[in-house]
């Protein structure tokens, strides 16, 4: 974990390897800006069973961002997240792999929390084949007045089974975000999955915009 320097600032994390990475949770945090999280493996795979990552700023400070980029990405029973509570944004979250990302009852998320003014961040994933099993989600969300980012894939196939979803939801005055798909193959929805933005009944503006390019 980080904590912030003198100057309320959350430091930097930077993990690069030549062969696997699996690890443990991972938080950077801050009273101002939480820093990022940079993870970089060239030739082996990264994993995260049982964790999470996360930068979240405990006042006013914006989110760092996410990166994870490797040969495949695995994550089971873990978390990704990045979340404001004030008037900072959430950090974006990029993933990036030559290989499969496979999300097994996992979430990949940022959100604007209840008061918060900020913006939201993006998720932006490039990879062969993204695959979501049990209940595993991606999602963009909002809860108070800030926008949530938007959710960008660029896939050659995209798979999502058992009750698994990629959705961008607003809850309050803030826009939901857009989804956005590139997939050269097939988009597979099955056993009550589902790609969809919502805005709920307490919402102040419209649901956004799904787009699939293929």
């Amino acid at each position: 974990s980080s904590l912030g320097d003198n100057s309320g600032n959350g430091g930097k994390i930077l993990l690069e390897a030549n062969n696997n990475i699996s690890v443990e949770t991972i938080v950077t945090s801050s009273s101002k800006n939480s820093g990022n999280i940079d993870i970089n493996t060239k030739a082996g795979s990264f994993s995260l069973k049982n964790s999470s990552i996360s930068t979240n700023p405990i006042k006013d400070g914006n989110a760092g961002s996410i990166n994870i980029k490797a040969p495949s990405i695995k994550l089971t029973q873990s978390d990704i997240s990045s979340s404001a509570s004030g008037t900072g944004d959430s950090g974006n979250i990029t993933l990036n792999s030559a290989g499969n990302i496979e999300l097994n009852n996992s979430r990949l998320f940022t959100t604007i929390e209840p008061g918060a003014t900020g913006e939201g961040g993006n998720i932006d994933i490039t990879t062969q084949k993204l695959q979501l099993e049990k209940y595993s989600l991606i999602n963009t969300g909002t809860y108070s007045s800030g926008n949530a980012g938007n959710v960008d894939i660029n896939a050659q196939e995209i798979s999502l089974n058992n009750s698994s979803s990629i959705l961008s939801l607003t809850s309050d005055a803030g826009k939901a975000g857009n989804i956005n798909l590139d997939v050269t193959g097939n988009v597979a929805l099955t056993n009550n999955s589902n790609i969809s933005t919502a805005s709920t009944s307490n919402s102040k503006v419209d649901s956004a915009i799904i787009n699939i390019k293929s």
